[in-house]
């Protein structure tokens, strides 16, 4: 159990809270101090006793194991300190004060002291970020007028309706093809709307009706 619970503590995320943290902390290998100092590392201490913490729970709670969770760390910064929750509606929902690290019963305590220091990825993959950055190309969507003008109006819905992230739209006034308002964000497949045109046109080395 102890062995589960010193992997969960691992999982939980120290927060900043004043700023840029790149500012008053540098990643240890960048440090001048002998092993660790306030400079590069933050130390929480974590000292839980279920006899001690018992009389004052709710008497229906008594007999119960004593959850010890991330309210439970104790920083020597106050400007960091652990992340309970990912957000509001998480805390709204959860059934504990904060991220539950191990369950202890009677007789038993928890008592620990760990040091939090600022890293890179490069150094060990526990501070390899939790976020995905994707990049995609942005599609320049360009309608031929004079094209589109010798299609009939089932050619033109044939076109709209061909593409699946519709991102093209058939004006109810003046019956002309344009692009949907935010076909810009969706567009991401237009295999299907180039093969179609294709089929339309009258000569291969047509101009298209629309070019994304």
């Amino acid at each position: 159990m102890l062995a589960n619970g010193l992997c969960r503590f691992g999982t939980i995320t120290p927060v900043y809270s004043g700023g840029d943290v790149h500012g008053p902390f540098l990643p240890q290998m960048e440090c001048e101090c002998d092993g660790r100092c306030p400079r590069c590392s933050v130390e929480f201490e974590l000292d839980v006793d279920f006899d001690r913490v018992t009389p004052e729970r709710p008497e229906n709670e008594k007999d119960l194991p004593l959850t010890v969770t991330s309210r439970d760390l104790m920083s020597n910064n106050e400007l960091v300190t652990p992340a309970h929750f990912l957000n509001e509606n998480e805390q709204d929902e959860a059934q504990d004060e904060g991220i539950s690290i191990v369950k202890i019963g009677p007789g038993q305590c928890l008592k620990l002291k760990a040091i939090a220091r600022m890293g890179i990825s490069k150094e060990h993959s526990k501070w390899c970020p939790v976020a995905v950055a994707t990049y995609r190309f942005w599609p320049i969507i360009t309608i031929n007028e004079d094209q589109c003008a010798t299609l009939t109006l089932d050619q033109k819905n044939e076109i709209v309706e061909c593409c699946p992230d519709r991102i093209l739209e058939l004006d109810e006034v003046t019956g002309k093809i344009v692009a949907a308002e935010n076909a810009y964000e969706i567009a991401t497949f237009t295999e299907d709307l180039a093969m179609t045109q294709t089929a339309l046109k009258k000569r291969a080395e047509d101009d298209d009706f629309v070019s994304c």
